[in-house]
């Protein structure tokens, strides 16, 4: 699988763009939610200057939400569906890009079909599956290096710990627990299809009815729609070479051609 210019490529990096836009608002957001409650309890006599920056954090909170609904309600769906365009051109010879896609995936030699079919969508699953167990082991870290801070306050006690409130806050949002939550399910699944995807060329059925093709197509895409863990292009980037190269052996180990 390449990551080259294609036709979508110019959506996917507008997408990215506007998921690290959004996370940085709401990490700002969450650094003023700690901040304030500090300065309204020893720095009083900046009042003016604090409620002014609690503004500021409330148009911040209210940018996040516009942007994140937008990039996740409009724009991931209309890059998904090109993504998907170019994926059933490629497997079944249809044409419903503008162009033809070449050089995405790395099975041009198949013919096109039902089999060909099934086996893109196993490459797909091959490199999402991987990128998203990298993914994990960061945002567990993070996760862990929060909870370390979270344990701190509670030692010192949260009844009279100003931050208290906001730690909570932030350590069961999207940017840690919540977020975590949602790669182990993401990553979890996607490992379970990968099986299935395994155990059914393991049974090198080329000359099978389009219905499991399918079915296992399905199950990806559903996979990928409901979604809440967004992969990492960093990961991609270093991962693209090793698990090409895995790819063309699993291809050879269950006799993909």
């Amino acid at each position: 699988m390449s990551t080259g210019e294609f036709l979508f490529s110019k959506n996917y990096e507008y997408l990215t763009k506007c998921r690290k836009i959004s996370n940085t608002i709401l990490i700002a957001s969450s650094i003023i939610s700690v901040i304030l409650p500090i300065g309204l309890n020893y720095f009083s006599n900046f009042s003016m200057m604090l409620t002014i920056i609690s503004f500021i954090n409330i148009l911040l909170l209210i940018g996040y939400y516009i942007l994140n609904v937008a990039t996740e309600t409009f724009i991931y769906p209309a890059t998904a569906i090109q993504r998907r365009q170019g994926f059933i051109d490629n497997s079944l010879g249809s044409k419903l890009l503008d162009k033809e896609l070449v050089g995405y995936f790395s099975n041009d030699a198949i013919p096109i079909g039902a089999y060909k079919l099934a086996v893109n969508c196993f490459e797909n699953c091959f490199f999402t599956y991987n990128i998203a167990r990298a993914v994990t082991f960061r945002v567990v870290i993070k996760n862990v290096i929060f909870l370390l801070i979270f344990l701190g306050c509670a030692f010192v006690g949260f009844e009279n710990n100003v931050i208290a409130v906001p730690i909570i806050q932030i350590f069961t949002s999207t940017l840690f627990l919540t977020g975590l939550i949602h790669q182990l399910n993401f990553t979890s699944k996607l490992k379970g299809l990968f099986e299935r995807f395994k155990t059914f060329f393991a049974q090198n059925q080329k000359n099978s009815d389009i219905s499991m093709p399918i079915f296992l197509m399905l199950d990806y895409e559903t996979l990928l729609a409901y979604n809440k863990a967004p992969l990492s292009d960093k990961e991609w980037e270093r991962l693209e070479k090793p698990l090409s190269e895995e790819w063309e052996e699993i291809k050879k180990r269950y006799d993909i051609k």
